[in-house]
């Protein structure tokens, strides 16, 4: 458990290091300046990204999570990736979390072998109340609700 824990906070600071350099690079590109002072700026800061991270890498004892990543040319669109990823993963795991909810709901009822159903006599499962049969997996009955097997 301790490794894992260490590996997410190692996430996290490698995320934080990216976005804070992915704001440096925004600010640099908003300035009025020439186009190759805005060239020669964006290549300082990917260079200075690459030794903030061997930095980091360093107070994570032997860990190297990312120097794959930096071992790349690293261009525009690898920040803006770690951006998406890190600002929208969370809101997909909330919606991911209530689709998993609800499929453990189903899979407590899942056909068997044969077409019965887990927790359920004669292919009958209670779902929100109500007796249902549950789909075959051999291209059988589709779900069908059943008001005979009502408890």
């Amino acid at each position: 458990m301790d490794a894992y824990l260490a590996g997410m906070r190692r996430e996290e600071q490698f995320a934080e290091l990216v976005l804070a350099y992915r704001d440096r690079l925004q600010a640099a590109y908003d300035v009025d300046v020439p186009a190759e002072e805005k060239r020669r700026r964006k290549e300082e800061i990917f260079a200075e990204l690459k030794e903030a991270y061997r930095e980091l890498r360093a107070s994570w004892g032997g860990a190297r999570d990312y120097d794959g990543w930096f071992e790349r040319d690293l261009n525009n669109a690898h920040l803006v990736s770690v951006g998406a990823y890190h600002e929208y993963v969370p809101g997909f795991e909330r919606l991911a979390g209530g689709l998993r909810r609800r499929a453990g709901v189903l899979l407590r009822h899942r056909p068997r072998a044969g077409g019965s159903v887990a927790g359920g006599e004669g292919g009958a499962a209670v779902v929100n109340g109500n007796a249902a049969s549950a789909p075959r997996l051999d291209g059988g009955a589709e779900l069908a609700r059943s008001s005979s097997t009502r408890s």
